[in-house]
């Protein structure tokens, strides 16, 4: 006798039971999860065949397992899903494919790739679970981080830390900015980043470092709190890679000072005089108040060979020792030794400025010796191109030679040189006809109700330089004096 195919049977079967289909889709669940599967095949089968997703998987999980008096039909039940899942809005049906191809199980062969299609599919149909498993398939069938793989996690993935780690990999285009702004989004969402790499994009990138400073220091406290000395032991691998860093050296201190210590005598005790220095003045520039003094009291050796070696960082650190720390002896002396290597830094200038500063009756020094090596510095500034020394000269000058003086500032004056702009206003207070014949200088020459010259806009001029904030301090304090005396509030 031939044997009748599978579904025609189920038919048949079907035909001879002859009950009604009129029922919810909750009664044939309910009937299958209490393992009356004839009845839920009779009350499912008419609505699977117009496409009722519910329906359809509950017939399609007995003809591939044979429940009940039904047989097995592995290829007639994948054919009846696939049909509806084409038809139905909804993602079941294809979470259900994706499910079966996925699991191995129910003489359904595993097919991974099968198992992603359908996924995708009830992904795009709106189904978050479609979404996680998506992510989850992924490295099985690309790989981790293969270009493929990067595109569908930034397509699907809701991990921050994966699209990261893409843009890191250069699987996908992207910024070193954007790879960091991924990892502190996978941070916010107490996904798993990597704390070390967040921290290494900083220090790779003084500007992104100064923008995100908060961040990266904020994460490099997290994993020092957490107090695991396999990640500290890598941090500090990562931290010797780049230059001494005063912020990042700061929070060290703050929660592992054995680890600051080592970090800030490992960058500072070897490696070349020059690379040093640099490393020396960045991180003092950096540093808090207490970090840079403990810098500077492990770096003498290295401040002392500076001046020689990298004027430009020499000139960094003395001006942390005179503003920052407030060691107006050292920064003296060390502005002097620069001043004499290169003269055109700023140093010059910096010396004179400590020399005729408040504080200068704490120098140990006779007011004669201050002005006569305040003027010497001066002038080597001057013939080097530093402006501040040239504006410092006329201070020091301006008395024996007024007329000639205040033309040696006219140029910078026009050129809009702060300092320079704070002496000709001060002179218009003492005498406005000083700079009549100045031209394209901010000031109006004047004349009031008895006769005598000044200039209208020198206070507006002071006011904004003091605002700015970029005025050295002898300048400064010029501009407070002559508000003071000259100028309505």
């Amino acid at each position: 006798m031939q044997r009748t195919k599978p579904m025609r049977n189920l038919a048949i079967y079907l035909f001879l039971l002859a009950v009604t289909t009129a029922s919810s889709w909750a009664s044939f669940e309910n009937e299958f999860e209490s393992k009356n599967y004839d009845k839920a095949l009779r009350l499912s089968y008419a609505e699977a065949l117009s496409g009722e997703p519910a329906a359809t998987i509950i017939v399609a999980k007995i003809l591939i397992s044979g429940l009940g008096s039904a047989e097995a039909d592995l290829e007639g039940a994948l054919d009846l899903v696939k049909k509806n899942e084409q038809k139905s809005k909804q993602p079941r049906l294809a979470n259900f494919l994706g499910s079966l191809f996925e699991n191995n199980q129910n003489g359904v062969r595993a097919d991974i790739g099968q198992a992603m299609k359908y996924y995708r599919i009830a992904e795009k149909k709106g189904s978050t679970r479609a979404k996680g498993k998506v992510t989850e398939l992924v490295p099985k069938y690309y790989g981790k981080f293969s270009a493929e793989a990067c595109k569908i996690y930034f397509s699907v993935a809701d991990s921050d830390a994966l699209k990261a780690e893409c843009i890191r990999r250069s699987k996908i285009e992207g910024t070193p900015e954007q790879e960091l702004q991924y990892w502190l989004k996978a941070e916010e969402n107490d996904q798993t980043i990597d704390d070390i790499r967040i921290i290494e994009i900083g220090l790779n990138d003084s500007e992104l470092f100064s923008r995100y400073e908060y961040d990266i220091r904020t994460t490099l406290a997290n994993l020092l709190k957490r107090e695991q000395p396999s990640m500290e032991k890598a941090l500090f691998k990562t931290l010797r890679k780049y230059p001494l860093n005063g912020k990042i050296l700061s929070t060290l201190d703050k929660y592992n000072e054995e680890l600051a210590n080592e970090y800030s005598m490992s960058k500072l005790q070897s490696g070349k005089t020059v690379d040093r220095c640099l490393e020396l003045a960045a991180a003092l520039d950096g540093a808090t108040v207490s970090e840079a003094q403990k810098l500077v009291a492990q770096s003498n050796e290295i401040i002392n060979d500076c001046p020689a070696q990298d004027a430009k960082a020499a000139y960094t650190i003395a001006q942390t020792l005179q503003r920052k720390l407030g060691q107006s002896s050292e920064a003296l002396k060390l502005s002097q030794e620069i001043c004499d290597e290169d003269a055109s830094v700023g140093a010059c200038s910096l010396g004179a400025q400590i020399l005729m500063g408040r504080n200068s009756q704490f120098l140990g020094i006779s007011e004669d010796q201050k002005e006569m090596q305040a003027l010497n510095l001066v002038k080597k500034g001057k013939l080097s191109g530093d402006k501040l020394a040239k504006v410092y000269l006329f201070d020091l000058t301006v008395d024996e030679t007024p007329k000639a003086a205040i033309q040696e500032i006219e140029t910078l004056a026009k050129e809009g040189y702060p300092a320079a702009e704070v002496r000709v206003a001060e002179a218009c207070f003492k005498d406005a006809n000083i700079v009549e014949t100045m031209v394209k200088l901010p000031f109006k020459i004047m004349t009031d109700v008895l006769g005598r010259n000044f200039c209208e806009e020198s206070c507006q001029v002071l006011a904004r330089h003091n605002a700015s904030g970029t005025l050295d301090s002898i300048s400064s304090r010029k501009v407070n004096v002559f508000s003071k005396q000259h100028c309505r509030n």
